[in-house]
């Protein structure tokens, strides 16, 4: 059976309060995905930095870089760019947990820019085809 749609963690899973309960249905959500999509599939790199973000709120550093390492290249093919732009702002949280602010400051910064050119993109495209809407949002990144 083919998967048609991107498997991502729901976000009522993401928003609970309790870290130690959230961790296991994230990594579920990673598992999931890689049993259905593949280890390597670009759409897999969300649940990863969801994952890796959970990590580092733990202050289990090491662990969070390497989870972060593995979903980077998988976020930027991704289908979607947003996971770019959710991996960049959650690196930056993972950055300001490390107690690096500046770095987490300018990563930040880096993330909301290139938000505000997806958002210039979608409106400046508002009415076009899905293939030139895809072409223009494709060289905003």
């Amino acid at each position: 059976m083919a998967v048609t749609k991107p498997v991502t963690c729901p976000p009522a899973v993401v928003a609970r309060v309790d870290r130690h309960e959230l961790q296991p249905e994230i990594r579920d959500a990673l598992e999931a995905c890689e049993a259905a999509l593949g280890p390597d599939r670009p759409d897999c790199g969300d649940a990863m930095v969801r994952l890796a973000l959970e990590i580092s709120n733990q202050e289990r550093f090491e662990e969070a870089e390497l989870v972060f390492q593995r979903a980077e290249p998988l976020t930027e093919r991704a289908t979607s760019p947003l996971d770019r732009l959710r991996y960049l702002t959650y690196r930056a949280m993972d950055l300001a947990n490390r107690g690096d602010f500046a770095t987490a400051f300018d990563l930040a910064a880096r993330a909301n820019h290139e938000r505000q050119g997806l958002v210039q993109t979608a409106v400046a495209t508002a009415g076009k085809s899905d293939a030139e809407t895809k072409r223009s949002l494709e060289h905003a990144m």
